[in-house]
């Protein structure tokens, strides 16, 4: 899969309807934009020896998931990179590893897709292929008497869904420990109500 049509999977949370935003290896500081077909992301690069602000910047093509890295002096593009600065990088790219991509909603924290792992290969210029490694759905559910939460770990290359349920819990960690868990065949989110309608009737034949 390429980048491109990993990021249009879904444009909206499936819970709330909000945006979703992409996420670039994890929640660490960046500024992430789509420029005619290239996928942007500045990662800001520090040293005590560095008299000015610079970023370096992750360009991946969403057709063929192609990439190339730039450096940037404040906002200008940086044509002659000084060694210092490759060093720099080669440290800061090593401490991150290895890659992933994402979509979250920060509107209701409910719903995300992740990319598998990846590692760049500077040799070919490439990202390799992407793939959906797994989605994830939390949401509550109230009745008259309880309080409900749901967990929904969708794994579409395995075909397979955990659904953890329980009683809703101060944390996640509340709810790991108490709930109950169904391993099923893969979930297709509709709606939230058509969902619960369904893991209900498993709970009950499980």
């Amino acid at each position: 899969m390429n980048l491109k049509n990993f990021l249009n999977y879904k444009e909206k949370c499936p819970i709330c309807k909000s945006n979703l935003t992409i996420v670039f290896h994890s929640q660490r500081k960046q500024i992430l934009y789509q420029e005619d077909g290239i996928f942007k992301v500045f990662f800001p690069l520090s040293h005590l020896s560095f008299k000015t602000k610079y970023k370096a910047c992750y360009c991946i093509n969403e057709e063929d998931n192609s990439i190339y890295i730039d450096f940037y002096n404040n906002k200008k593009i940086l044509t002659e990179i000084p060694v210092e600065y490759l060093k720099s990088f080669r440290l800061f790219d090593k401490n991150l590893k290895d890659y992933q991509v994402y979509k979250c909603c920060k509107s209701c924290v409910g719903y995300s897709y992740i990319s598998n792992h990846f590692l760049i290969d500077y040799i070919n210029s490439s990202i390799g292929d992407l793939e959906i490694n797994n989605e994830i759905f939390t949401f509550s559910h109230f009745t008259e008497n309880n309080s409900y939460f749901y967990k929904i770990f969708n794994y579409p290359i395995k075909n397979l869904s955990y659904v953890f349920y329980g009683k809703c819990k101060n944390s996640s960690e509340e709810l790991y420990q108490y709930s109950d868990t169904l391993q099923i065949p893969l979930l297709n989110f509709s709606s939230k109500e058509k969902i619960i309608e369904r893991i209900n009737k498993l709970i009950i034949f499980s």
